[in-house]
């Protein structure tokens, strides 16, 4: 047994772990186009310190981070643009698997698509190593994708390939790119097989088509006025996959995260119907894929939605083994637990859902579960300011308001409150009872409470008391 670095992860620990390495020498390894050289390491007098080779979850304070860039589409066709994303997605989807190192979300990868960059400014602002960037060129039913990996910090380039391949082949070609670049970073290279990473795809090439301008749609639902025409379109794109390939794990669980999003923005009458059809989803997702973290997720999202904290805790923790580099699994996860009065971990997970998403466009949201934190623990001035900065970032949320006039109200701001809780009620024309505010917030919530008596405080009379 035992574990092979190359040459560059060795000089990034040598000297700074306890552990005795040994000169491999030059070593062809499958997917490298070139030798590396390589280090062994058996284990022998490594501490603790040592043992964090390999870790357990992302922690870009110890570890080298990845980013791939949006790829380039080379084909003269906008129309083509779902194609390209989709399979940057998926490479960042396949590297997050790896648990050796973190991997930069889709979300703050993609605010530097059709931007010309310069890479070490972008490694600094996302606080990674290491950059994948590339291109697509399609044509018929040939693709061509090129890919390179840089150390920005050095402005080196580690490896370069290109593939040619027919359409048919195309999802082999995506675990070859991701297994490549993985190779190059991993410092584990030397000691184990090539993982094969398993996902669910379809035999039908239409559908996952039809999956990736669902994905769009979905991706792009806050890009214009019309959130939720894109809702409604990314569901009918991803019915259509499904009715080509009814065994598509992750359109399953895409359509689960769909009717996630109606729920969150009441685009359908029936919450009940949309819980119950959200739930199954994700079920028959987990049930076809036991490896899509999505679908572990959209449990959790069911499990939340209906106040068993507990349950969704678990799924979205469930979520995380599966892929240690998802932000909305640490996100979910935190919230959570923050619902039942648990507050340590879920201030560690939040920091690091916001390590992997350094600039995501809504990295806001995801800030604004400390409010619950501070909430929680009554320091309502923390939570005073943290809302204050929220709602400067995002002006148009009315929920946002709501917590602002209630967290007013413990601080005896008097007339202030009321303005706010003025406005909020303005927003909000049918908020009549406690009831009514536990329904559009969170089930079984004890912070629903503390909230409500905020609001009261602030000036709201509840019809019954």
């Amino acid at each position: 047994g035992g574990i092979a670095l190359s040459a560059m992860a060795h000089e990034s620990v040598v000297g700074k772990v306890t552990a005795t390495f040994e000169d491999a020498g030059e070593q062809s390894l499958k997917n490298v186009a070139r030798p590396v050289h390589v280090w062994n390491w058996s284990g022998a007098g490594a501490d603790s310190a040592g043992s964090g080779i390999v870790a357990e979850a992302p922690d870009l304070a110890d570890k080298p981070a990845i980013a791939v860039l949006p790829f380039a589409n080379m084909s003269g066709d906008p129309e083509q643009d779902f194609f390209v994303d989709g399979i940057t997605e998926d490479i960042i989807t396949n590297l997050s698997l790896w648990r050796n190192f973190p991997v930069i979300s889709r979300n703050s990868s993609f605010t530097y698509k059709d931007k010309s960059v310069n890479l070490k400014d972008v490694a600094q602002e996302l606080g990674v190593r290491y950059i994948v960037e590339g291109s697509v060129r399609k044509g018929g039913q040939r693709v061509r994708i090129t890919a390179q990996l840089i150390d920005a910090e050095q402005d080196h380039h580690l490896w370069s390939q290109k593939w040619d391949r027919n359409l048919e082949d195309i999802f082999e070609v995506q675990d070859e790119v991701s297994t490549s670049i993985a190779a190059q970073v991993n410092p584990t290279l030397g000691s184990y097989e090539r993982e094969r990473i398993e996902r669910s795809k379809p035999d039908n090439y239409s559908a996952w088509e039809y999956y990736l301008r669902s994905l769009q749609m979905f991706n792009d639902r806050h890009s214009s006025d019309g959130e939720d025409e894109n809702l409604a379109e990314s569901r009918r794109l991803c019915e259509k996959a499904l009715e080509l390939d009814p065994n598509f794990s992750l359109a399953y669980s895409m359509l689960a995260n769909i009717c996630h999003w109606e729920l969150m923005h009441f685009t359908r009458d029936n919450s009940d119907e949309i819980l119950d059809e959200m739930h199954e989803l994700a079920k028959k997702s987990a049930e076809l894929d036991p490896q899509n973290p999505m679908a572990a997720l959209m449990i959790s999202s069911y499990y939340f939605f209906t106040g068993n904290f507990s349950q969704s805790a678990k799924y979205a923790e469930k979520s995380l083994e599966l892929n240690p580099s998802s932000p909305e699994a640490y996100g979910r996860a935190a919230g959570a637990m923050i619902h039942v009065g648990e507050y340590e971990k879920p201030e560690e997970y939040l920091r690091k859902s916001v390590e992997i998403n350094p600039i995501d466009p809504k990295l806001m949201d995801r800030k604004a579960n400390y409010f619950f934190i501070y909430l929680g623990m009554q320091d309502y001035q923390k939570a005073y300011d943290l809302i204050e900065e929220v709602i400067a970032e995002l002006p148009n949320s009315g929920m946002y308001r709501g917590f602002k006039a209630a967290v007013m109200g413990y601080l005896d701001k008097g007339e202030e409150a009321k303005q706010a809780l003025g406005d909020y009620l303005a927003l909000r024309p049918n908020l009549k009872t406690r009831e009514d505010f536990r329904k559009i917030f969170v089930p079984n919530s004890a912070l629903a409470d503390i909230l409500i008596e905020g609001l009261i405080r602030a000036g709201w009379e509840p019809e019954g008391g």
